[in-house]
């Protein structure tokens, strides 16, 4: 019966040309580059390569984090829940000051106050508004200016009639 490798002996190199055409079976180790250092050599490499990338990719994301919230909640609707406002002696008495043009009180009123400072959010959130948290005898500059100083953001309703004020 035979061997089911005996054909291994009559393999011949074809590649490279200094050893083209010899039995592979009589090939060295050196004829054969089979060098343990190269193979020692090129995962270093590798391993190397990918502990930079991974290194500039961290780097990366940390200095491009805040952009990076944007467009994940702006593009994929994805908020990040793990970074929480830390409560300061510095805090903040609104949560929201909203500019919006008096033409569009009854929506903000009637649509926008009922969902963002009621409890059934999750969180009610303290909103600024002109027409009840002005302080009276200011200049709506300062009263602007105090509104958006003392909130953590401030929300624009641009309409027609806001452009237009």
């Amino acid at each position: 019966m035979p061997n089911v490798y005996d054909y291994l002996g009559s393999l011949k190199c074809s590649k490279p040309s200094n050893v083209r055409g010899r039995k592979l079976i009589n090939m060295s180790a050196t004829d054969l580059n089979c060098n343990k250092e190269t193979v020692v050599n090129f995962q270093v490499v590798v391993l190397s390569i990918i502990t930079i990338t991974l290194v500039i990719i961290t780097l990366l994301t940390i200095y491009f984090r805040n952009m990076i919230k944007v467009i994940l909640f702006t593009r994929l609707n994805i908020n990040c829940p793990c970074e929480h406002r830390s409560v300061t002696v510095d805090e903040k008495e609104y949560d929201a000051f909203i500019a919006y043009s008096e033409k569009d009180v009854d929506w903000v009123i009637h649509t926008a106050l009922p969902k963002l400072e009621s409890e059934d959010a999750g969180r009610a959130c303290r909103l600024c508004l002109h027409h009840r948290d002005f302080i009276v005898g200011n200049t709506i500059a300062d009263n602007i200016f105090y509104s958006v100083e003392n909130s953590y953001h401030t929300i624009l309703l641009i309409t027609n009639d806001f452009l237009k004020k």
